[in-house]
């Protein structure tokens, strides 16, 4: 121990003013020593920024579960992830009635979240509700709200504050920007048997809560075989830290413990659920105990808000909302501004079941009691929750003009060469890329693609479909593509997509009358982005409200931002959800990424590869022009970046090892997000009755196997 000569004694190390390893921090905690709130806003920080790696994580996790924490240090753990990113404020001048929340800790076919948002909204209050995903065998309220076709679970924090203030209530994840520490340590002690310690579930529920603002928060404690807390006492114990760490951070915070012995409601999983709460809400089923468990809570929360001045007041307030319509006028309209299906009441596009089975009694008789437990966990057998911490490793490229020496306008086989070169460097599937040329160039590319967007070529990645990137494009801001920008008309998108499925189309929106066109083309089921634009920050935003949803290779061949003049970059960081990004760090500065990436929440990676891709130097083709690679760029003669040569294996090292990602956000980036924004929800992570794509890395990030709808595949 190092020496004190004022106190003339040894001092222990644990009290000098010093940053420590994480290991000393995890010994402290595993031998029983309190905690200070330096060393655990020490831990917190390596939470969030990844400089403790996922096992130092779960070691500190299973210590705590294992040794607990008082009430200060579970203060002090809450704080300091409340305030690992942004926090939200309400001003009193924009908010006529009190930012209320309720919390669950968990369980089978809990969907009360869904019901009691709206039905606080309708009664005065604004709800401003960070849900989790599914965690052990409880279900998740974003897990089912995602069921929803299109429903943004993770907007930004302008949006989620536009929608709460608009409609009342917002349901939504914790995104990157709120609460980030909670993100990832929920993740890791889901899988790390590390569930159920009390200070955890504490400081991961209230730092969420903390974060939003609120001025009161109702908890329902679950307690039974259904719950985290099977027992009673179990329950008042985790009841009791809520109440007293929530009163010890300022947040006025009621808890009501209630039995999850059997499923709430009559569902369990994701989309059975979204439409038993449908259901609730319009009145045509309303589960006797589900709803006597959704009034308890609902009324707590408006007499903690000042609401109403007795329970029983509250309580029929509440019915009143319910019965009204105006609850599930209010659910109608959060679903709608956050991305969902426009009219969820009367059609909500949920997704049914290719297999249904039903189980019938062998004789006449009653149910005595239900394993709610295995049924839970039944469900996440099933797909309706995870099994991994980062449980999304099968990456997708949406811009891949080439590889292996051959371009997607050569016809032929080049798209099946293309999409083998790209498999070996682990993109599991992609969206073969044109570029501008005479129509008829590309009606003979895209009949050359159609037999690989239909079949997948053996040891190839599997194709999608087309991302048409040009003709529709200004003439002033084509970048390396040759020179035939033309108008688009609906015709010819139409006439195009007969030859080949055209999933993504790229189009500038200042160029008349491709403004006009977006919703049309969205009608029809294509993603619009805009790209190779020389519009004003206002066109980018226009086209946006007309159904508008991403950003070509963002600051690439796009008007600049400018402070006086913001420019289609400026409407992309100020209003985009998605944008792709080229991260071969040539085309785009490490620091303006690092700009996009705290700017819009699902930035995703592409290659915009050229048939350089895979090759050694030398001349390519890039449709019309000559590409010259050299020194890991490709060019046109005068200088001009003409695409790429990166592949995505590459892209992913480089957002962990040159711009310090964790590697699970940075596998989001290569794969989830990208599946999600052209509505491929069963790639891009891996699950229970997604694709069988899977690529394997070691330490280093480097390539050990690859895996494309359970096909092996050769690496390069």
């Amino acid at each position: 121990m190092p020496w004190s000569e004022s106190d003339g004694y040894f001092k222990p190390l644990r009290d000098m003013p010093m940053a420590l390893l994480p290991q000393e921090l995890i010994r402290f905690k595993r031998d029983g020593t309190q905690l200070t709130p330096a060393q655990i806003q020490t831990f917190v920080q390596g939470v969030t920024d990844g400089s403790w790696s996922e096992g130092q994580v779960a070691a500190m996790a299973m210590a705590i579960l294992l040794r607990g924490m008082d009430t200060a240090e579970t203060v002090a753990l809450t704080a300091a992830m409340a305030h690992s990113g942004q926090t939200l404020t309400w001003p009193k001048t924009d908010m006529p009635g009190p930012v209320l929340d309720k919390h669950s800790t968990g369980g089978v076919g809990d969907k009360v979240s869904l019901m009691l948002a709206p039905m606080l909204a309708a009664c005065g209050a604004f709800v401003p509700m960070i849900s989790g995903r599914g965690l052990g065998h409880t279900g998740g309220t974003l897990d089912k709200l995602e069921s929803l076709p299109g429903y943004q679970g993770t907007p930004d924090l302008n949006t989620l504050s536009g929608v709460v203030r608009s409609t009342g209530c917002a349901i939504v994840g914790a995104t990157d920007q709120l609460a980030p520490a909670d993100r990832r340590l929920y993740g890791i002690r889901d899988v790390t048997a590390t569930v159920e310690s009390v200070p955890l579930i504490t400081a991961s529920i209230l730092s969420k809560k903390l974060a939003a603002g609120l001025a009161g928060l109702v908890m329902d404690v679950k307690s039974g075989n259904g719950a985290v807390s099977p027992s009673l006492d179990e329950a008042r114990a985790l009841a009791r830290s809520l109440v007293q760490v929530a009163k010890g951070s300022g947040l006025p915070t009621v808890a009501l413990i209630t039995d999850m012995n059997q499923v709430l409601g009559v569902t369990a999983g994701n989309a059975l659920e979204v439409r038993e709460a449908i259901d609730f809400l319009t009145g045509r089923q309303r589960d006797s105990r589900l709803l006597e468990v959704t009034l308890s809570l609902c009324a707590h929360a408006l007499v903690l808000g000042g609401l109403s001045h007795t329970l029983s007041e509250a309580k029929s307030t509440a019915q009143r909302a319910l019965d009204s319509g105006a609850a599930a006028d209010r659910f109608g309209r959060m679903v709608a501004a956050l991305g969902g299906p426009a009219d969820v009441l009367k059609d909500a596009q949920l997704p049914i079941a290719p297999v249904q089975y039903a189980v019938r009694a062998p004789r006449a008789g009653v149910i005595s009691a239900l394993d709610a437990r295995a049924a839970g966990w039944a469900v996440v057998a099933l797909g309706g929750g995870r099994r991994r911490a980062d449980d999304r490793i099968d990456p997708l490229d949406l811009h891949v003009h080439g590889g292996a020496g051959r371009d997607t306008m050569d016809g032929d086989d080049a798209v099946a060469c293309l999409a083998r070169l790209h498999a070996q460097h682990g993109t599991t599937s992609l969206l073969a890329t044109t570029v501008t040329a005479p129509l008829e160039e590309i009606r003979r590319a895209l009949k050359a693609a159609k037999p690989l967007c239909e079949h997948r070529a053996q040891g190839a990645a599997r194709v999608l479909g087309i991302h048409l990137e040009g003709p529709f494009l200004n003439e002033h801001r084509l970048g390396a593509q040759p020179s035939f920008a033309r108008p688009a008309t609906l015709d010819d998108v139409l006439a195009l997509h007969a030859l080949a499925p055209l999933r993504l189309i790229t189009l500038a929106p200042e160029v008349s009358p491709h403004l006009e066109l977006i919703a049309p083309l969205r009608s029809h089921g294509f993603v619009v982005q805009i790209g190779h634009s020389n519009g004003r920050y206002e066109d980018g935003v226009a086209a946006l409200e007309q159904g508008a949803t991403g950003f070509t290779h963002l600051f690439n061949a796009m008007s600049p931002l400018h402070h006086r003049a913001p420019g289609m970059v400026g409407a992309a960081l100020a209003h985009a959800r998605h944008a792709e990004i080229i991260p071969d760090l040539l085309h785009v500065h490490p620091g303006a990424v690092r700009a996009a990436l705290r700017a819009i929440p699902c930035l995703y990676c592409v290659t915009d590869s050229t048939a350089a891709a895979g090759m050694p130097d030398g001349d390519y083709r890039l449709g019309q022009h000559t590409v010259t690679k050299c020194l890991g760029g490709v060019r046109l003669a005068d200088g001009t970046l003409a695409g790429s040569s990166l592949t995505m294996d590459q892209a992913l090292r480089n957002l962990v090892f040159e711009l310090g990602l964790s590697v699970q956000d940075a596998s989001r980036r290569v794969s989830t997000y990208a599946a999600d924004f052209i509505g491929e929800r069963e790639r891009g992570r891996l699950q229970v009755g997604a694709w069988a794509d899977l690529v394997v890395l070691d330490a280093s990030l480097q390539l050990q196997r690859v895996v494309v709808e359970g096909e092996d595949i050769p690496l390069a």
